[in-house]
């Protein structure tokens, strides 16, 4: 049976500022030190404890060697010993200066090779980046100011929404400390491309919120999803 090949996704943007184009790879998820030795034992016919032992006294030995100078080569990487910061003249004292080592890698022939010919799936992002013009309450005839069970209009650029897709649709978020938090998500009741129409049902206390119109920039399952925002009073 012949194996499936793997390939990696690329979303490509439009640089306005270098009138270029720029591809970055969508990193499809993280694997901790666990995942790592879980799927290493089973690869490697070894015990996921055996392996995760081997993992950790590895780290401590590459420290070790990095610590005395020692450049380390693995095939795919290597690991070397570098500096970072500068000195002010050559009898300054690099602790107190801040200058201190750091471990650097560098990507080795075989490594670069061994993913040459992985991109298969590019997934292009319009140079058009979704926008809200304004939002305006149909039954209050207000523009940024909303209230709950009324029918409400935003006006914009690229934000139609597929209600088929759970990860598009129109939120209200707090905006916090720590980003945007999302509070409930509106009734969907038309969309295109310049005008979305939606309905909160649940009351809100009065104050400031974020209108959050999430879609995908471009169109099709493999484009990029993108949020836009605008801010708006609550009614009572």
């Amino acid at each position: 049976m012949e194996r499936m090949r793997k390939t990696l996704n690329l979303t490509v943007r439009n640089r306005k500022s270098t009138r270029k184009f720029q591809a970055d790879i969508k990193v499809l998820g993280r694997l901790g030190i666990d995942e790592i030795a879980e799927q290493w034992a089973e690869s490697a016919s070894l015990k996921p404890v055996m392996a995760k032992t081997v993992i950790a006294s590895l780290e401590e030995f590459i420290l070790e060697a990095l610590a005395e100078g020692k450049q380390l080569d693995f095939g795919l990487v290597s690991f070397y010993p570098r500096l970072s910061g500068a000195l002010s003249s050559r009898d300054s004292d690099p602790a107190a200066e801040g200058l201190f080592v750091r471990g650097a890698v560098k990507a080795r022939r075989a490594l670069c090779n061994g993913l040459r010919d992985k991109i298969d799936v590019v997934n292009s992002a319009s140079s058009i980046r979704p926008q809200i013009f304004g939002i305006y309450d149909m039954e209050a005839k207000r523009s940024d100011q909303i209230a709950a069970g009324h029918r409400v209009t935003a006006d914009g650029r690229d934000i139609p929404i597929d209600p088929a897709d759970p990860e598009e649709g129109v939120w209200i978020e707090r905006r916090t400390k720590r980003g945007y938090e999302r509070i409930m998500k509106a009734k969907l009741l038309y969309s295109d491309a310049a005008r979305v129409e939606f309905i909160f049902d649940a009351d809100l206390p009065p104050r400031k919120y974020m209108i959050a119109i999430q879609t995908r920039c471009g169109r099709g399952k493999d484009y990029k999803i993108a949020v836009c925002r605008r801010e708006v009073s609550i009614l009572n």
